[in-house]
C-alpha cells in the first residue's frame, strides 16, 4: 500500500516509483518531508510528502521491506520478493495495481498514471497554484495544466474535458472515483 499511497500523494510516474532509493526520503521536524524524484531526462525535483504518507512509507521500510530483502542489500526503496529482494521492476508495479483492482473491485483504469492525474486534479480543486502543480509533477508543458485548470474549473469530476492544444479528451477522476477515499496526508 505504501507504493500506491506514494504514487497518489506525490503524483509520481511508474518509472519514478521504480527509481526511488532509500536515501531519497528526507523527513523534516514538522513530521512531513520531501522525496527526491528523478523524472524524465534524469531531471531531479523535490516533492513534499505529508505526515501520514511518510509514516506509512517508514512502516513499509522498517517492517515490510526488510523481509522482502531476503538478507540482501540494495538502496532501492521498493523491492520485490520474487526478484530476490532486488529493485522492483516496472511490470511488478503494474502487478501491485492489478492486485489492488481485483481485491477491492476498483475501476479497471486504476494505475499510476491515473493516480498522477488524480493528484494534480485534487491539488487544483483544493486551490493549489498551477505553478506548484507543474513543479511537483514536472508535467512537461505548463500550458497543459493551465488549460486543464480552465477547462476543469467549472466541470464536475467525471465529465469529459478537452486538453488543448492536443485536442485529446480525458475523463477527470479523483481518488474517490476509484472507489476509495483520498488519503488524508497533507
Amino acid at each position: 500500500y505504501a507504493l500506491i499511497d506514494l504514487a497518489y500523494t506525490c503524483g509520481l510516474r511508474r518509472r519514478e516509483l521504480n527509481n526511488l532509493n532509500i536515501e531519497d526520503i528526507e523527513a523534516d521536524p514538522s513530521g512531513g518531508g520531501t522525496i527526491k524524484v528523478r523524472g524524465k531526462g534524469n531531471r531531479e525535483r523535490l516533492v513534499p510528502i505529508g505526515k501520514k504518507a511518510l509514516r506509512d512509507l517508514y512502516y513499509y521500510v522498517y517492517h515490510v521491506r526488510t523481509r522482502l530483502l531476503k538478507g540482501g542489500t540494495t538502496n532501492a526503496l521498493f523491492v520485490s520478493w520474487r526478484q530476490g529482494g532486488k529493485r522492483m521492476h516496472a511490470y511488478s508495479i503494474n502487478a501491485v495495481f492489478r492486485r489492488m483492482r481485483m481485491r477491492y473491485d476498483l475501476d479497471p483504469s486504476f494505475s499510476p498514471h491515473k493516480l498522477r492525474h488524480a493528484f494534480a486534479t485534487d491539488l487544483l480543486k483544493n486551490g493549489a497554484p498551477v505553478q506548484d502543480v507543474y513543479k511537483f509533477t514536472e508535467a512537461g508543458d505548463e500550458r497543459r495544466i493551465v488549460v486543464g485548470t480552465i477547462e476543469t474549473g467549472a466541470l464536475a469530476v467525471g465529465n469529459e474535458v478537452t486538453f488543448l492544444p492536443s485536442k485529446k479528451t480525458a475523463t477527470i477522476k479523483t481518488l474517490e472515483s476509484f472507489g476509495r477515499p483520498a488519503p488524508a496526508c497533507f
